[in-house]
């Protein structure tokens, strides 16, 4: 009879990596229809002129997360044409915001519509997907500069 320890141990092991990662997602998605805490909503000032202060897609990133540095370049592609602001947080410099909004990896990306968070994606999503899910709340507009939208870590407008 063949020794069935080490398949064993390493199906246990992938069974509580998949477990984890369910986790994970689940407990980010848990804020979908709660309120943008207003800690989100003062992280960046909106600089699209049609955009609204209480609403934006937030991008939560981590400095060595190849992920997350994929997606940066497909999310301003895909928001040139929309009227909402895109910001960009670390979670290693605002840890308290990631830890109130259940983040526990990155790249996640929230989507804050007339105050509400509304769709919580965790994890890499294609240009396409993407797309339809920013399209579900703001119709492209074409009269939007490509840069309007797009703010960089930490930075702000003044009026």
């Amino acid at each position: 009879m063949p020794d069935l320890t080490v398949p064993a141990v390493l199906f246990a092991l992938v069974l509580l990596i998949l477990l984890g990662q369910w986790i994970m997602v689940r407990r980010a998605k848990s804020t979908q229809g709660m309120p943008a805490p207003v800690e989100l909503l003062q992280c960046c000032t909106p600089v699209a002129q049609n955009a609204p202060e209480n609403e934006g897609v937030f991008f939560f990133e981590a400095p060595g997360c190849m992920a997350c540095r994929r997606m940066a370049p497909i999310l301003e592609t895909v928001l040139k044409d929309h009227p909402v602001h895109l910001c960009v947080i670390n979670v290693q410099e605002k840890p308290e915001l990631a830890r109130t909004l259940r983040i526990m990896g990155t790249p996640t990306i929230i989507l804050v519509h007339e105050g509400n968070i509304v769709q919580v994606i965790v994890g890499g999503i294609s240009p396409s997907k993407l797309q339809t899910h920013i399209t579900q709340y703001w119709p492209q507009s074409n009269d939007l500069s490509p840069d309007s939208n797009a703010l960089k870590p930490g930075s702000h407008s003044e009026p």
